[in-house]
């Protein structure tokens, strides 16, 4: 069973080194291709204005193709930050909301119900699932999406 998992592992590692290779490959020729394209631009552009103008008008290509480039990962990084930090708020929501359910406050609880006793015990554990209740109702916000007065 183990060797079944080692050889579909070593299997899949296989295909992914391929797949990586090839898409180096392509990668290599894409930017082959970009070079020559933008070769042949300058060769037109030369033979349309002299070839300082060309060269200038690819360098300003170039340089919008850059900028483009810079925004879009701007963004794509401000998106993952944002993400990140929603992820985070997720988390600590949720670690707050079994925080109560932790083995020593638990144990304290129980040490407490003891002590008090019987009757006065179960309607302090009602009250205080009452107030648990309110307090994780007022901290979540308003469900109806207006703004507090």
């Amino acid at each position: 069973m183990i060797a079944e998992h080692i050889d579909d592992i070593k299997h899949s590692l296989k295909a992914t080194a391929g797949l990586a290779a090839w898409m180096a490959a392509a990668v290599i020729a894409v930017v082959f291709a970009l070079v020559m394209c933008a070769a042949a631009l300058f060769i037109y552009l030369a033979d349309r204005y002299d070839a300082l103008t060309a060269s200038l008008i690819l360098a300003g290509l170039f340089a919008a193709l850059a900028a483009i480039f810079v925004v879009a990962a701007r963004y794509i990084r401000r998106r993952q930050e944002l993400e990140r930090r929603a992820a985070a708020a997720r988390r600590a929501a949720a670690a707050q909301s079994i925080a109560w359910m932790e083995p020593a406050i638990l144990a304290a609880g129980l040490d407490l119900a003891r002590l008090i006793g019987g009757r006065r015990a179960a309607s302090l554990a009602a009250g205080a699932v009452a107030a648990v209740w309110l307090l994780s109702k007022t901290g979540s916000g308003n469900s109806n999406g207006r703004k507090p007065i």
